[in-house]
């Protein structure tokens, strides 16, 4: 499974993207074309976070130990049928010339155990990839 999900990224890279935040300089945008998995039970969400300014790229870049500013980043998220628990399952990191930076996924993919935080980025994330889900699913 992971071969096929470090595949997706650059399709996910490729997608029409829906901003659902953008703050100090900072846009995080979700793929709408979200992936019904586990017999039903979870979602895979892409979300790219993308640092908009210069400040905010050398910034992140700067936090994170990496030698060139850091463009954005796609994150693989896999949410629980009820959208409440998540999980990241990939991260991948890319400069400003689309090239990979840093690629790192969780060993535990099958987990969805974390709770989401009130008020997060990720329960934002998450209540979007729902409505757009359910949009898509049922058009009435």
């Amino acid at each position: 499974m992971l071969v096929a999900l470090l595949v997706m990224a650059p399709t996910a890279m490729a997608a029409n993207w829906f901003d659902v935040l953008s703050s100090g300089g900072e846009t995080i945008s979700l793929n709408p074309d979200i992936v019904m998995t586990d017999n039903g039970s979870s979602y895979l969400v892409w979300v790219r976070n993308s640092y908009d300014l210069p400040e905010t790229r050398t910034a992140y870049s700067r936090e994170r130990g990496y030698d060139r500013p850091v463009a954005y980043k796609l994150t693989l998220y896999k949410f629980t049928d009820e959208w409440n628990n998540f999980n990241i399952v990939q991260v991948s990191v890319y400069d400003e010339a689309n090239k990979i930076i840093d690629q790192y996924s969780n060993p535990d993919m099958e987990s969805t155990e974390s709770i989401i935080p009130s008020g997060s980025s990720v329960e934002t994330v998450a209540e979007a990839a729902k409505v757009i889900f359910e949009i898509k699913t049922n058009p009435e």
